[in-house]
């Protein structure tokens, strides 16, 4: 759910600007984007936290933790986040990383 508040608020400040931004109708109620919620729990953090991390706030940390997981089990991981910190890093570590702005362009949209 932490994702969501993230998601959330990425979108009103892109809508605060809407010169700015244009979202793109490739997400329609008819073709919304997925979600997979996972739990944060004390099994996450023993699967996913490796000590040499670089430093980065809460939250942040949290989804480059399971980003570089993921991605260490094999798996399709983009991430994206308007933090340029969260943003270096993941780069840094090998994942395919976007501010919302990019990732829409990427995508196709509008």
């Amino acid at each position: 759910m932490h994702a969501m508040f993230e998601l959330a608020s990425a979108l009103k400040q892109e809508a605060d600007n809407p010169e700015n931004y244009n979202f793109s109708s490739r997400f329609t109620s008819m073709q919304p984007f997925e979600v997979e919620t996972v739990d944060i729990d004390q099994s996450f953090f023993q699967q996913y936290f490796r000590e040499d991390f670089p430093l980065l706030r809460g939250g942040d940390l949290i989804y480059f933790a399971y980003a570089v997981g993921e991605k260490r089990a094999g798996k399709t991981v983009v991430l994206l986040t308007e933090d340029s910190g969260l943003h270096s890093a993941a780069r840094e570590a090998g994942i395919e990383v976007y501010t919302l702005s990019e990732f829409v362009k990427q995508i196709g949209g509008e």
